[in-house]
């Protein structure tokens, strides 16, 4: 009868004691609590997003205490720093829509969507850079831009095609006209679709279609957002 070996389990533990100390560990994480710290002073403290932002802040600001009184060493970077960046991309949509209705209390408004999103994103992305302290990973490889960039191009495309924008370049006034819900989110979806270079356009286009529809039903006609639907200058037409 042979005896069959069983794997080691993977133990999680905080490796401390590092001879050198991780500056960029610990700064990230002082950095964001600084930010989350800025955000907060936009809410008042009583409430359940201010506290939930202050509470951020001292996690973070502990985190960073934690990393250069023990001097721990970051084994798993991907997750540590990925989950850092998506809180800081969190506490980025609590800032940015601080003036949002509907951002405070349990009253619905363009803000309520991004306080739900966002305080999700930070919770999920905080166990992800705990796990990132505790267990081992592979090292970083190259940083893949396209996908970022093309997100990002259509995030910005949504902002731009939503309501319209004015600016002004060399004494010159630029204007984007508002092109409305359903252009800006079409052409957000399928300007997003090119992040991946293995998109299946056909797929795209029907996915694309079918957010569009659905952002238009819970915007506009569950949640009554007065949102613009369609382009003001074709309408007038």
């Amino acid at each position: 009868m042979s005896d069959t070996t069983q794997p080691a389990s993977r133990q999680r533990k905080l490796t401390t004691g590092h001879h050198t100390l991780d500056w960029w560990a610990a700064g990230t994480p002082l950095l964001l609590a600084l930010f989350a710290a800025e955000s907060a002073r936009h809410f008042d403290p009583a409430s359940g997003i201010g506290i939930f932002q202050w509470v951020l802040c001292a996690a973070l600001a502990g985190l960073a205490v934690v990393i250069i009184a023990l001097r721990v060493d970051v084994t798993n970077h991907r997750d540590y720093y990925g989950g850092l960046a998506l809180i800081g991309l969190a506490l980025l949509g609590l800032w940015a829509g601080s003036d949002l209705a509907g951002m405070r209390g349990f009253s619905f408004g363009a803000g309520t969507a991004p306080r739900l999103f966002a305080c999700g994103l930070a919770i999920t992305a905080a166990i992800v850079t705990v796990t990132g302290l505790v267990t081992e990973g592979e090292p970083l490889g190259k940083y893949a831009v396209r996908g970022p960039f093309f997100v990002c191009l259509g995030v910005t495309a949504f902002a731009l095609l939503i309501r319209g924008v004015v600016f002004d370049w060399n004494g010159a006034t630029i204007k984007f006209p508002a092109f409305g819900l359903v252009i800006a989110s079409l052409a957000t979806f399928l300007i997003s679709a090119f992040a991946s270079r293995e998109t299946r356009w056909v797929e795209s286009i029907i996915t694309s279609v079918g957010l569009t529809a659905f952002c238009w039903f819970l915007f506009v006609w569950m949640l009554g957002l007065p949102f613009q639907i369609w382009p003001t200058f074709l309408l007038a037409r």
